[in-house]
């Protein structure tokens, strides 16, 4: 499901965006930092969002020099920030602090429509002084008892908030059990078929990519099942992206399919072992990142990168996202042209001596 087929959810002040975090970061946002970046034809839109961790007092500046950066890189008319802490109370000097550092450092005087500062579901505002709008006392975060119109809107839009981040992780934890041996036994064993020393020619020429590629569309394209992927299959479709352009053609597939393609990357990279898991989450990654959820794309990279930390295309969208920059609209339109390969040579093979000693140089 997406959101085009919805209407703009509209939110109109400060207690909807705050019932609204949970829902945009998969989980509600504790002894954090987030930043809201509204602009667009009206400049309201929400363009760029972020959740970092709040600072040590010594460590303030070198957090607000990296947001500056990472702020310089968007669009953006307005800016929201929220400070949420556990502790109840009005702001103390650390929230002031922040709030003043922030200002200093990051270009948004006058671009900010509020700073906001979240303590025990009560929220105070540090830039309203106005008494009648924002008292002393502060006021009380809505549930969803007080309102549901922006939780159910934000639920039918696709969107789940987790009691925590730990529980978004969870998503992609792996999972035990026999199902998870007998795939690894599959890949390897697909694995050493194509990389034998009497492999057929045809493994790995333009053709075989050709079939592997059809073989995701295929599947994308069928009757949805909610049935676990067969582990022939699995395998399969798992052990050619060692096939670089293969991989990339793959990509450009589930970029075209991203609500079909998703579920099954999710299942490959929970059930798969390690050594085959960067190709997948790698992928998942991007599509969570083409689709704007930056907390899915950080936790799918960072699985990549457990699995092998020299996992170059994992590695360098890894990079780009912490920076806070945008998925370029030409990788994009680069990764989607490949989902119909034309292949003129077959890739490198691993050599069988690099197989046998560990990850080879020829995966990225």
């Amino acid at each position: 499901m997406t959101t085009d087929a919805f209407p703009v959810l509209r939110l109109s002040g400060p207690a909807d965006w705050l019932q609204a975090l949970p829902y945009l970061f998969g989980f509600p946002p504790r002894q954090s930092l987030v930043v809201l970046c509204l602009g667009g034809s009206n400049g309201k839109r929400l363009t760029f969002h972020l959740r970092v961790d709040l600072p040590r007092p010594a460590d303030r500046g070198a957090l607000v020099d990296h947001l500056a950066e990472v702020l310089g890189r968007q669009s953006f008319e307005d800016l929201l920030v929220v400070i949420c802490r556990d502790e109840p109370g009005p702001p103390d000097d650390d929230d002031r602090a922040l709030w003043a550092l922030l200002s200093e450092r990051v270009s948004i005087s006058g671009r900010a429509i509020d700073a906001l500062v979240v303590r025990a579901h009560r929220y105070w505002s540090l830039v309203c002084t106005d008494a009648r709008c924002c008292p002393v006392q502060g006021s009380a975060v809505p549930t969803v008892e007080d309102s549901a119109r922006i939780p159910a809107e934000l639920v039918l839009r696709g969107c789940q908030a987790h009691e925590s981040r730990d529980d978004v992780v969870a998503e992609l934890a792996p999972l035990p059990g026999p199902a998870r041996v007998l795939l690894a036994q599959r890949c390897q064993a697909a694995d050493d078929a194509v990389f034998a020393e009497d492999a057929e020619p045809s493994g790995w020429s333009p053709a075989w990519v050709e079939a592997a590629v059809r073989r995701w569309a295929d599947l994308l394209d069928g009757p949805v099942s909610t049935a676990p992927i067969d582990p022939d299959l699995g395998a399969a479709l798992v052990v050619p992206l060692t096939h670089l352009t293969l991989r990339d053609c793959v990509a450009g597939v589930c970029l075209l399919r991203r609500e079909r393609a998703r579920p099954v990357l999710r299942e490959l990279v929970r059930r798969l072992p390690e050594e085959w898991v960067p190709a997948p989450a790698t992928i998942l990654g991007l599509l969570e990142w083409a689709d704007g959820d930056g907390l899915r794309a950080g936790i799918a990279l960072d699985r990549a990168l457990e699995a092998d930390a020299a996992y170059s295309f994992a590695r360098l969208l890894a990079q780009k996202l912490q920076a806070g920059i945008r998925l370029p609209d030409d990788m994009v339109r680069a990764v989607t042209a490949m989902a119909t390969p034309t292949v003129t040579a077959p890739a490198v093979r691993r050599s069988r001596r690099a197989r046998q000693g560990g990850r080879s140089d020829n995966r990225r």
